[in-house]
């Protein structure tokens, strides 16, 4: 199953790929299930105790430091920025909010 968005990023669920306008994004294994978890809640505000329950690292207990270093990460691979995000959005104590559009 592949997921798109409007602004050229493509997650392949099945091969665990993720693209930017037809470039392969390096990613970590924890960085694509962050990714894939976002593009598959787009536009809703998701709470760093969510992602900490939903999104597993080979079930090692992950830090609620740990989401915002990995997200920083994931930031940084799509070439966006928290000042003027193109993707992922930091709700300053609430947690996180995918700004992209599915299509």
């Amino acid at each position: 199953m592949e997921l798109r968005t409007r602004q050229g990023l493509c997650v392949n669920l099945k091969t665990g790929h993720a693209d930017l306008n037809g470039e392969r994004l390096k990613l970590t294994s924890f960085q694509f299930e962050l990714l894939s978890f976002f593009v598959q809640n787009p536009q809703r505000l998701i709470a760093r105790s969510e992602v900490m329950t939903k999104v597993h690292f080979y079930n090692v207990e992950v830090l609620s430091r740990s989401v915002d270093i990995n997200v920083s990460r994931l930031r940084k691979s799509l070439g966006d920025s928290a000042d003027d995000p193109r993707f992922i959005r930091t709700v300053w104590r609430k947690g996180y909010y995918f700004v992209d559009e599915v299509i």
